[in-house]
């Protein structure tokens, strides 16, 4: 019996390898659990920032672009005139004040406090149709439903300044011959761009102490977009192409003839706001032929004063409505509405032919045409080529400035006026350009 249980206690002091197997099968799984879980909770938690990062990105992109669409409001807001753009936002000064500041908002939330540039020095205008200098803070956007604000103001001497402007190292033409260095405070002179003097080959930006009726001044938008984990505020600089400098109601580069007895042409101008001009202008030669003049001298003049048309052309172009085909009875734009039109001519063999015309804005061409009458045109008419009139066919009547290669008329009635105003208007109703873009940060 002793042996027999000694036998069995010591079967049972032998390891069993099956327990031995199951035991390590074990420790290994719980070692390989736990690995997983550690790669499982780093997954996890690369995915969700992955997500946050991509969320924020995303909020950051759509803050971007809310940014840009307030921009882009801000420029159509000052685009055209009362009369063809309700909404317009202007400076009510008759000279521009420098200290002139209008806001777009989307929201009667808006606080001062969310612009960190805000004076309240400024005008700080929350514009509204027929109301342009309204003080109340009260939505005036077009996109109600968009989380922006805009402002708008004029660049001024001091605008200039933080950019680096000095007298050795100038950004623009500064003809107010002082050298003090300009504050928030005391913001200096508005900046324009357009052409500060008679003999001005380029436009540029420069300062001026009064109404410069031909020229604009330069724009400064922000434009502040924030959503939940993103914000962006840009800032654009914007300008108003301005007209080629008037040298005469009528401008030609090269000759002009004009052999019809009943021809006029006039540089007084028609709305009073600009100092009259000469009838006629040419570079080449003198004009030749029978027209009644009047103007300020009243005779055609030369000299060698000359205005980049080509250039004038390419500036205006963008936007404009092509035209590369003959044209008969057509109106284009509306005197509250007034467009832009660019003929191609080039190539075309003795050019094209623009009959019965009526138009209101801006004729830009390239190349050679004849106008037939009837035509009207109120505005800006420039042409890189010869622009031939055959009053013939009924009257050629044109309010506002030509500008020319060389002008040629057959017969008939032909009716070239100076008027400042209708320049100006065609010239408003182009689209701002921007010629400065920086996010802030």
């Amino acid at each position: 019996m002793n042996g027999q249980r000694n036998h069995q206690s010591s079967c049972d002091m032998v390891p069993n390898p099956l327990n031995t197997v199951q035991g390590m099968a074990l420790v290994s799984a719980l070692v390989l659990m736990a690995i997983l879980s550690v790669m499982g909770a780093t997954v996890l938690t690369a995915t969700s920032t992955e997500v946050a990062i991509s969320g924020h990105y995303r909020r950051g992109v759509e803050a971007f672009y809310l940014a840009e669409a307030g921009s882009a409001e801000g420029r159509a807001r000052l685009r055209g005139d009362a009369s063809s753009n309700p909404q317009l936002i202007t400076d009510p000064s008759h000279v521009y004040d420098p200290r002139w500041t209008a806001y777009i908002l989307t929201s009667s939330d808006w606080k001062a406090s969310e612009d960190k540039a805000f004076d309240d020095r400024q005008t700080n205008y929350f514009p509204l149709r027929g109301n342009p200098t309204n003080i109340r803070i009260i939505p005036n956007s077009f996109q109600m439903s968009l989380p922006y604000w805009v402002k708008i103001e004029h660049k001024t001497e001091y605008d200039a300044e933080r950019e680096g402007h000095r007298p050795n190292t100038p950004h623009y033409f500064d003809g107010d011959g002082s050298t003090e260095k300009h504050t928030q405070a005391n913001p200096g002179l508005v900046i324009f761009y357009g052409y500060p003097s008679a003999d001005t080959d380029h436009p540029t930006e420069f300062t001026s102490t009064g109404l410069a009726h031909d020229s604009f001044p330069v724009e400064r938008i922000t434009s502040s977009a924030s959503m939940v984990g993103g914000a962006v505020t840009i800032v654009v600089e914007a300008i108003r192409p301005p007209a080629p400098r008037v040298l005469g109601a009528l401008y030609a580069w090269n000759r002009v003839s004009l052999t019809g007895p009943l021809n006029s042409v006039s540089g007084i101008d028609r709305c009073g706001k600009s100092p009259s001009q000469p009838p006629v202008y040419t570079n080449k030669f003198p004009t030749t032929g029978q027209a009644s003049f009047s103007g300020v001298p009243s005779s055609p003049q030369q000299g060698p004063l000359e205005v980049s048309l080509v250039q004038a052309i390419e500036l205006f172009k963008h936007g404009a409505l092509q035209i590369t085909t003959q044209q008969y009875g057509v109106q284009w734009g509306e005197e509250t509405s007034p467009m832009t039109v660019y003929v191609n001519a080039d190539g075309t063999a003795g050019g094209l032919v623009l009959s019965r015309v009526t138009g209101y804005g801006n004729l830009f061409i390239r190349g050679d045409v004849t106008l037939e009458g009837p035509v009207n045109w109120k505005g800006l008419i420039i042409s890189s080529g010869t622009i031939t009139m055959n009053g013939t066919t009924g009257p050629i009547n044109i309010t506002g400035g030509v500008y020319v290669r060389e002008l040629m008329d057959v017969a008939g009635s032909i009716s070239l006026e100076y008027d400042s105003c209708a320049i100006k208007t065609a010239i408003l109703s182009r689209p701002l350009i921007v010629t400065q873009w920086k996010q802030l940060l």
